[in-house]
């Protein structure tokens, strides 16, 4: 299967496009975090407590929209 039959591929099905957006909007989520608090911060401490958080909330919101949605495709 070559890129472009990949593409239209993942783009057929709703549930893998949306899961494919939540993966690209996290890394590039983590990546603009990373650049900008990295070079600010000169303690660490600060910094792994503040990933901690970030992970923290990025999963209680991921898995509550996991479910929302999920109830939402449930077939009958």
């Amino acid at each position: 299967m070559g890129t472009m039959e990949s593409l239209k591929f993942l783009m057929s099905s709703r549930y893998i496009r949306d899961l494919a957006t939540l993966v690209v909007a996290y890394g590039i989520s983590i990546n603009l975090v990373e650049v900008t608090w990295k070079s600010k911060l000169k303690a660490q401490v600060i910094y792994h407590l503040f990933q901690f958080w970030f992970s923290y909330c990025l999963f209680v919101v991921l898995f509550f929209s996991l479910i929302h949605t999920s109830e939402n495709c449930a077939v009958s």
